[in-house]
């Protein structure tokens, strides 16, 4: 899951 590797690490930060 290319796509969902990017999407889920820049979830992460924005919830930081």
């Amino acid at each position: 899951m290319p796509v969902s590797a990017p999407a889920f690490v820049g979830r992460r930060q924005w919830s930081s």
